[in-house]
């Protein structure tokens, strides 16, 4: 092997990794920010307020997905983002409006709905967020 090879090598077991792992306060943040988004949103809905407390309670019940999605893109360290990335943001948003849904247009929702409203938003940020960090 040359010298040239050699110290081209070298440069590539020197390069920063892309696979940084998530710090101990990114993971009690997406813990805290999947708890509030399954136990706060379901109580909100199951708590029917009236629809000037209501609005407010749907954009921060969005503003969850949206707040980490736009982390995501904005986090240095990490791997590209990927076509996959984009799917499953795209779906964890989606589910967020299941609870707003709920919030919104349903006419005194069961305690089943709302959890089950909850927990399927809950869970697509939590694949989404887990994608993120898998790498």
């Amino acid at each position: 092997m040359t010298d040239q090879a050699r110290q081209a090598l070298e440069n590539i077991r020197r390069a920063p990794s892309l696979y940084r792992r998530p710090r101990g306060a990114e993971i009690a943040l997406a813990v805290i920010s999947l708890a509030v988004m399954c136990a706060g949103a379901s109580w909100v809905i199951r708590a029917d307020p009236p629809l000037v407390w209501s609005l407010p309670a749907a954009l921060a019940i969005l503003a969850v997905p949206f707040s980490w999605h736009w982390a995501a893109l904005r986090t240095p360290g990490r791997a590209p983002w990927r076509r996959a990335d984009t799917f499953l943001a795209g779906a964890a948003l989606l589910a967020a409006t299941l609870p707003v849904y709920e919030l919104l247009w349903s006419g005194g929702s069961s305690g089943t709905s709302s959890w089950v409203a909850s927990a399927v938003a809950t869970v697509m940020l939590a694949v989404f967020i887990g994608a993120r960090w898998r790498r």
